[in-house]
């Protein structure tokens, strides 16, 4: 991937010291109700250019002793993909998110990442020609984390991600905008991919009954 995850923060370490310095730092929120995740906090501040709030973000982030939780937060992201090894969940999202940048134009401003449907992509826009994305993925936590990256050119974004065990009102509303799958596999590649898939299921079908415990990757959380 060109881009590159400078920090990833959990909702849960950063809410409090998001919450007594926004006024301050980003004016009025535009309603009152308090946000439950970095999508609603971001989305709350609708004046804010994209620049304005990455420079916040990344004040919080970078200046404070909270926790890297990149590797778990992209592991699990990627076991959402019906492929992880043809590109990671970042690559893809990434990709789509230059496109509009550049002064492209997406089929839609809603998709699913790819046909497994297991995480919906929202493109917003945030400034006059800026964008930035707000992922959904399908988790059995319920976390909030927040991707802090840069581009080989040097220029910065954030991506809030939200894990949720019920994707079905973002999914249903993705689906009611248009939404397209943003990963596309060849033919030939998906048959060999199915292949595999049903082989790797039976294994850790196995697997799981023989240790008869599920490891959780959030468990030293």
């Amino acid at each position: 991937m060109d881009e590159k995850v400078i920090k990833t923060i959990l909702w849960s370490d950063a809410e409090g010291l998001l919450a007594s310095l926004a006024s301050k730092n980003l004016g009025r929120a535009a309603n009152k109700k308090k946000p439950a995740d970095f999508s609603e906090f971001i989305k709350a501040y609708p004046a804010v250019s994209r620049r304005r709030m990455l420079d916040f973000l990344e004040d919080i982030a970078m200046r404070n002793a909270f926790r890297d939780v990149t590797s778990e937060a992209t592991s699990a992201e990627d076991c959402c993909l019906f492929a992880p090894e043809t590109a990671t969940s970042l690559e893809i999202i990434l990709r789509h998110l230059r496109t509009l940048n550049t002064g492209g134009i997406l089929k839609s401003l809603w998709g699913f990442l790819d046909e497994d449907r297991k995480a919906v992509i929202h493109f917003v826009k945030k400034g006059k020609d800026r964008w930035y994305a707000e992922a959904y993925f399908n988790s059995p936590e319920e976390l909030s984390v927040l991707h802090l990256w840069s581009a080989p050119d040097g220029e910065k974004s954030f991506l809030p991600v939200t894990f949720t065990s019920d994707l079905s009102k973002i999914s249903a509303q993705a689906s009611a905008m248009g939404a397209f799958c943003l990963h596309d596999y060849l033919p030939r590649h998906k048959g060999d991919l199915l292949s595999k898939k049903g082989h790797k299921k039976r294994s850790s079908e196995k697997k799981s009954e023989s240790s008869g415990r599920r490891h959780d990757k959030w468990d030293s959380l």
